[in-house]
């Protein structure tokens, strides 16, 4: 997973989780916790082939892999071996319950995106939030889930930590979550 999100972040070809619910295809996990988690990923820069756009990177667990770099990725000239990949990434999750059937269900995202300019370091951010109207269509009190179907009919699993929201989702009803995630990546110049 690790491999992914720093392939992901390189090519600047980012989807984001908080879109699970508007497409088709299986469940997945998510944690409503109300705060959020930011988690930290570097890579080491073994080489970079600019003409191919590729950068070989040494993970944190020892692999080797290589990255084609999107033509979107501005200053590639200036990552040289032994440069640190720097990857962070944030997720939160909030939940609304919404009293009442089930309503039309709906997905609204923004995202804002930053690059690093001409002559920088290479860089870059992304920031999605996207609100999701689900309807609730079950609720597992024990192993605190909510299962919910979203804007595509697709089923996703939620995680609810806080009980006291979790006593007042009920199947049937509909909830609101806005999602946020925000992923930041900069090559670094080895430390000396």
């Amino acid at each position: 997973m690790k491999n992914e999100l720093i392939a992901l972040a390189t090519a600047a070809s980012l989807v984001l989780a908080a879109v699970a619910f508007a497409q088709p295809g299986t469940g997945k996990m998510i944690e409503a916790a109300g705060g959020g988690e930011l988690v930290t990923l570097t890579a080491t820069v073994k080489a970079v082939d600019l003409a191919k756009r590729i950068v070989t990177l040494k993970g944190p667990e020892g692999e080797v892999f290589d990255l084609k770099v999107s033509d979107e990725v501005r200053n590639l000239p200036q990552v040289k071996p032994g440069d640190t990949l720097v990857t962070k990434y944030y997720e939160s999750v909030a939940i609304e319950v919404r009293k009442g059937g089930l309503g039309i269900r709906s997905a609204e995202s923004q995202t804002a995106v930053s690059r690093a300019r001409p002559g920088e370091r290479p860089a870059g951010a992304v920031a999605t939030t996207t609100t999701v109207v689900a309807n609730v269509l079950k609720v597992d009190n024990a192993k605190q889930i909510v299962t919910v179907e979203g804007p595509s009919g697709k089923s996703v699993k939620v995680k609810v930590k806080d009980p006291g929201v979790l006593q007042q989702i009920k199947a049937g009803e509909q909830v609101e979550m806005t999602i946020t995630e925000a992923l930041a990546i900069a090559v670094e110049a080895p430390k000396k």
